[in-house]
C-alpha cells in the first residue's frame, strides 16, 4: 500500500546510494585544502626568500602583454644586463609617478656599473613615459606572468590596508 498525506512527510528519505559518494568526498576536502594552502604557503615563501619577487598589476598599461589582475614573478640580474625590449620594474620619479612600475624598456641612455638611465613605455600606451627612469643594480624584469591571480593580493590589500 503506498503511503498517502502526511503518511508522505514521515517517510524516511534513504539516500544511501548519493550520500556514500558525498559522505566520501566531503570527508577529503579538509585534507585538500589543507594541502593546497601548505603548497601555496612553501611557494609564498620559496619566492620571498630567493631571488623572485611577486607583483600584482592594476592598469592596463602594458596589455597585450598581461592585463589588470596578472601577477608578474620578476628575477633580478646586474644593471650590466639591462637590454632594450625587456619589461623592467622601477620607481619613477615620485613627482611624475607614484610607486613601482613595471613597463618596457624602448632606449638605454646611459649606464655606469651600478645604474642605468632608460626610456620606457607602457605596451599599451601611444607613446614613451614623460620621464626618464633610473634603474640600479639588481634590475628586476619579468620571468612569468599569470593571468587574474594578481587579483588575489589587490582584494585583500584593499580589505586590510597596505601590507
Amino acid at each position: 500500500m503506498t503511503p498517502v498525506g502526511d503518511e508522505v512527510k514521515n517517510q524516511p528519505v534513504n539516500f544511501s546510494s548519493d550520500s556514500t559518494a558525498s559522505n566520501h568526498y566531503r570527508s577529503r576536502l579538509p585534507v585538500v585544502v589543507m594541502l593546497t594552502l601548505a603548497v601555496l604557503t612553501v611557494l609564498i615563501i620559496a619566492i620571498f626568500v630567493s631571488q623572485y619577487r611577486l607583483i600584482a598589476i592594476r592598469s592596463g598599461s602594458m596589455e597585450p602583454h598581461w592585463g589588470r589582475g596578472a601577477l608578474l614573478v620578476l628575477s633580478s640580474e646586474p644593471v650590466s644586463q639591462l637590454k632594450v625590449g625587456q619589461d623592467v620594474a622601477y620607481f619613477p620619479p615620485p613627482r611624475l609617478f607614484d610607486g613601482l612600475l613595471v613597463h618596457q624598456v624602448m632606449d638605454v641612455l646611459s649606464c655606469s656599473s651600478r645604474s642605468c638611465r632608460i626610456r620606457t613605455k607602457g605596451t599599451a600606451n601611444p607613446v614613451l613615459d614623460p620621464w626618464i627612469g633610473v634603474v640600479t643594480t639588481p634590475v628586476w624584469h619579468v620571468d612569468l606572468a599569470i593571468p587574474f591571480v594578481g587579483y588575489i593580493p589587490i582584494l585583500l590589500q584593499h580589505l586590510i590596508g597596505d601590507l
